[in-house]
């Protein structure tokens, strides 16, 4: 499903890349990679989900979210008869990442350590973010 939903990345000369050799990898999982950046699409919720995350190959990650305008992150793809909702999310994912990533997918990573930068005061232990609005 996610190879398919991703498909387009080939045009941006994106290949699968492997998994990460750690203790801890979510096997349910795959990736795509330019030798820039990563696209990593996780299934979670034991089938229920999906998340996808942009890496740089360093290991830097941020979620995709934060390279969506904040209008549109609400839509999603067109949900097909019986389609389950891992993969509604899926491919409404790979539609964000062709329509507000195309920077990032021909290798300008600015604005990936732009939003890298924000997500990790975000998560880290300043407080200040709970003033702060998504980009």
């Amino acid at each position: 499903m996610s190879r398919d939903a991703f498909g387009f990345l080939s045009e941006f000369g994106f290949t699968n890349a492997p998994l990460p050799q750690q203790e801890f990898v979510n096997p349910f999982q795959v990736r795509f990679t330019n030798g820039k950046v990563i696209i990593v699409v996780e299934g979670i919720h034991w089938g229920y989900g999906a998340d996808v995350q942009l890496e740089d190959t360093a290991g830097v990650s941020v979620p995709l979210v934060l390279f969506v305008p904040r209008d549109h992150r609400k839509a999603q793809v067109q949900r097909r008869a019986g389609e389950p909702d891992q993969c509604v999310q899926v491919r409404t994912a790979a539609q964000r990442v062709k329509e507000h990533c195309v920077d990032l997918l021909q290798g300008d990573m600015t604005r990936f350590y732009d939003r890298a930068t924000e997500w990790k005061r975000m998560t880290g232990h300043d407080r200040s973010y709970q003033k702060r609005v998504l980009p």
